[in-house]
């Protein structure tokens, strides 16, 4: 169970990293729409930043790996902070597949 609650937590710190533009796209967005003088450079441009969150009783030390790997892989700024309780996403419980809905559970945690 503890594993499960692990994956969910590197799944939301996941979606919200697929969620956020990379530095290269969105300078090559501002030169496509004729804006290459005000374009920003890659090493101008600020960070994304990724909060890594646990969802229930994850140890600290995983949630620190969470944004080891993330930092090693993408041009972000990551911080862990405080847990949420497993009873804030309670409702997305799918009884029919007895697990909790990772899409469902999102909604509920970022409304």
């Amino acid at each position: 169970m503890r594993r499960t609650w692990s994956m969910l937590g590197l799944l939301l710190a996941t979606t919200v990293l697929l969620l956020l533009p990379r530095a290269a796209h969105t300078a090559r967005m501002s030169i496509d729409y004729g804006a290459a003088d005000e374009a920003m450079t890659p090493g101008e441009m600020p960070r994304p930043l990724v909060v890594v969150r646990a969802l229930g009783p994850v140890p600290h030390e995983r949630l620190r790996s969470a944004c080891r790997s993330l930092l090693r892989s993408y041009p972000v700024r990551c911080e862990v902070r405080n847990g949420r309780d497993l009873l804030s996403a309670w409702s997305a419980w799918d009884a029919d597949r007895v697990q909790l809905d990772a899409r469902a559970a999102l909604d509920i945690l970022f409304r």
